[in-house]
């Protein structure tokens, strides 16, 4: 009788499975029939300018009294090539 029993929980558990199998089914077709609520869709991001160059930083304009003061640079003869 080992056998037989054996071949009735096998349908057991087949028909518990279809069953339950036949339930998500209809779980899956009554989800799909209601009406689902929408989120407000986000407005596309603008598109962007193209960067600016930063600006310079401010050069200093020195006075020529101030660049005379200045030791210029001397210049060294060049050794006379042989």
């Amino acid at each position: 009788m080992g056998k037989q029993y054996d071949k009735v929980l096998k349908k057991r558990r087949r028909l518990a499975y279809l069953e339950r199998k036949k339930q998500k089914a209809k779980d899956a077709a009554a989800a799909a029939s209601k009406p689902k609520a929408r989120k407000p869709q986000r407005k596309a991001p603008a598109e962007k300018a193209a960067p600016t160059p930063a600006p310079a930083p401010a050069v200093e304009e020195t006075p020529a009294a101030a660049v005379a003061e200045t030791s210029p640079v001397e210049e060294t003869a060049a050794a006379p090539a042989e």
